[in-house]
C-alpha cells in the first residue's frame, strides 16, 4: 500500500450500511429509468453532452467536468466534477422539471433520494461541489414519477438476479 492506494477498511466497515441502502437505490433507480435500460448501443440521437453550460462540452479544458443527458420517456442528466473545485452548472432545459436522484457530495442517507419527487430543482443551475457527481431525472409531473421504482421492479428477469440486493 501506499497513500495512493491505502484503503481504510475500518471506516469501510463503519460505512457498510449506507452503502447498501445507496447500491440498492442506485439498483432500484436503474431499473426503473427506461433511459437507463437500452439493449443496444447508444446512438448518436441518445446522448446530448454538456459542459457547465448546456450543449457545450469543453473536451479540451484541463478541468475534469463532464455532463450528459440519457434521453427516454424521461431524460435523465448525469454530471461529474472530478476536479478541485466548485463548479456552478447551468442545466439543460426540459419538458418539465429536473429532480435530484443523487448528489454524492450530501451526506447519507440525502446522496440518493427514496422520492425525488421531493427534491425539484429550484432553478436552472445546481453547484457540484469538488470530486462528486449528480443524477437527475426529467419529471412531467405525471404518475410516471410517483410509480416509477414499481414499473421498473415488473422486470422479472432483472430483479430475479438482483432480488437478494433489493430488501
Amino acid at each position: 500500500d501506499s497513500d495512493l492506494t491505502w484503503f481504510s477498511w475500518k471506516y469501510a466497515a463503519e460505512q457498510r450500511n449506507d452503502l447498501v441502502r445507496f447500491t440498492r437505490m442506485l439498483i432500484k433507480f436503474r431499473l426503473s429509468t427506461p433511459a437507463l435500460r437500452h439493449s443496444e448501443f447508444l446512438s448518436k440521437g441518445d446522448v446530448t453532452w454538456h459542459g457547465t453550460t448546456p450543449h457545450s462540452p469543453d473536451w479540451n479544458s484541463g478541468y475534469n467536468f463532464i455532463a450528459f443527458v440519457l434521453h427516454g420517456a424521461e431524460d435523465v442528466y448525469v454530471a461529474f466534477n472530478a476536479g478541485g473545485e466548485a463548479r456552478a452548472v447551468a442545466l439543460p432545459s426540459t419538458n418539465g422539471i429536473w429532480l435530484r436522484v443523487i448528489d454524492t457530495n450530501l451526506e447519507s442517507p440525502k446522496d440518493c433520494s427514496e422520492d425525488p419527487s421531493k427534491s425539484p430543482m429550484s432553478a436552472g443551475s445546481y453547484t457540484l461541489k469538488p470530486y462528486s457527481a449528480i443524477v437527475l431525472k426529467q419529471s412531467t409531473g405525471g404518475h410516471a414519477d410517483r410509480h416509477a421504482v414499481a414499473d421498473g421492479l415488473a422486470d422479472s428477469f432483472s430483479v430475479a438476479s438482483i432480488s437478494p440486493l433489493l430488501g
